[in-house]
């Protein structure tokens, strides 16, 4: 595993991972292993190459030291021509060195590259012997050369990551064996020994890359298995959230609607009552107009909450100005300040706002909601402030209260759905904030909380021209 940069099997799950991460977010393991393990190959290739490259330089450096030093010492007849192909070989291995080095690579290296090697290994023995063969230490010096040589590009191939590389490497290498077999002359024997090894390198070199390709196989296949149990599991999670949200709905409608129907039934048999007065029938019709109205806005907060979630919640926006959308609000929610003896102010800069694009009854509605909340937990004598200011391109509009404030590990769930700040406080079901969010977000705007415990509370949310 060290020659494929891997120290462990660890290290190679997690390099697996991070290109499966990059290339194939969504893997299914049934119908895409094939190509994403053949592109880690051709990937693994590609890293071997430079190795290779290292290799072949260090091997055409020692054999241009061996010719200059052979040169010099008046060896071999035709020493200069060994020499020549020496720095030949030298130099074209340096060029494709530096060019890895630099990642330039191409497919089609992995079959000349070989081919060139072997053509090496044959030329080599051809200068080297003359044609002839000189002495029994040339004839070994050549076998031994050539048998080495033989055996790297076999395992060069195995680098490569393919079959196809495997066999032709190997081929080549025998070619380039038994093309040296026969100028030194070399007894069957010794010839038969030395390809019976070359061969036996071949199959260790292919089972080295069936075992890289299994390895990378079951590893991918790990990886995948272990997406598809997260991916079943958050399956699980969102079935189990969905089905708390159900079990929460089921308790509103038994809850809060059951209540405001039992007192619209009451109402009704005291309205079919003969001794009712004028004035107590018309307080009761106040009462059932009353509680009919509480129905129709939890049904309609619900409704709107099932189209936030499904992406079904639409807004028709026109130009409007911040001051009519604050006028608006104040005036609405005016008459609740003034049961609790509360101060409802508006806060504008003396500069003209620029108007916004706004859907006047939906925004509105997050009015109704975020200052409806203000006026509910801001004790008799409080005050309540409704202002806008034009800040980085955008008018940003707030809601200041100075009730009790929000606790801060409380700030994060506030726009949840069913979220209330009591957990015994029956004025509503905790839909309004998130409600006022999926309003805010359908006008792409930003909406969000700040408190402090004991000073008050302030919501903001923004709105683009």
């Amino acid at each position: 595993m060290a020659l494929l940069g891997y120290d462990s099997l660890d290290a190679l799950r997690a390099s697996l991972t991070a290109r499966l991460d990059r290339e194939r977010p969504g893997l299914e393991p049934s119908k895409e292993f094939g190509p994403v393990i053949g592109r880690l190959l051709l990937d693994e290739s590609r890293e071997n190459e430079r190795p290779i490259g290292a290799l072949r330089l260090s091997l055409a450096l020692v054999y241009l030291a061996a010719a200059v030093a052979d040169m010099a010492a008046g060896g071999l007849a035709g020493s200069a021509f060994v020499l020549g192909a020496a720095v030949v070989w030298c130099a074209a291995s340096l060029t494709l060195f530096l060019a890895l080095r630099r990642g330039w690579y191409r497919i089609w290296l992995r079959r000349v590259a070989p081919a060139a090697d072997a053509l090496a290994i044959v030329l080599g023995a051809v200068l080297v012997s003359g044609g002839v063969v000189a002495t029994d230490v040339l004839r070994g010096t050549l076998v031994a050369n050539a048998s080495l040589l033989c055996a790297l590009l076999i395992f060069s191939g195995a680098l490569r990551m393919t079959r196809v590389s495997t066999r032709i490497s190997t081929a080549l290498a025998v070619v380039a064996f038994l093309t040296t077999a026969i100028l030194v002359r070399l007894a069957v024997f010794p010839t038969f020994v030395i390809f019976a090894g070359l061969l036996a390198s071949s199959a260790l070199a292919a089972r080295f890359t069936e075992a890289i390709r299994r390895v990378i196989a079951t590893e991918v296949g790990r990886l995948t298995m272990e997406r598809e149990v997260d991916r079943a599991n958050a399956r699980v999670a969102e079935a189990k959230v969905a089905s708390t949200a159900r079990e929460e709905v089921l308790r509103i409608v038994a809850h809060d609607l059951r209540n405001p129907l039992g007192t619209v039934l009451m109402s009704a048999d005291l309205l079919s009552e003969t001794f009712l007065s004028d004035a107590q029938r018309a307080t009761q019709a106040a009462v059932v107009k009353r509680t009919g109205a509480r129905m129709n806005r939890l049904i309609q907060d619900l409704l709107n909450v099932a189209r936030m979630d499904t992406g079904g919640l639409s807004v028709e926006v026109k130009p409007v100005a911040p001051a009519v959308l604050i006028a608006n609000a104040v005036e609405l929610m005016q008459p609740l300040c003034d049961e609790k003896s509360i101060r409802l102010v508006s806060a504008l800069p003396a500069d003209e706002l620029p108007e916004v694009s706004a859907d006047v009854e939906r925004i509105g509605q997050v009015f109704s909601n975020l200052v409806g909340n203000a006026i509910k937990f801001t004790p008799s004598g409080g005050t309540v402030t409704v202002g806008a200011v034009l800040a980085d391109g955008r008018v940003w509009f707030s809601v200041t209260d100075t009730g009790a404030g929000i606790p801060p590990e409380q700030l994060e769930k506030v726009f949840g759905p069913f979220w209330q700040a009591r957990k015994a406080d029956s004025r509503g079901i905790g839909l309004g904030l998130t409600i006022a969010k999926g309003i805010v977000e359908a006008h792409q705007g930003t909406i969000g909380v700040d408190s402090e415990v004991g000073v008050g509370t302030r919501f903001w949310f923004s709105m683009s021209r």
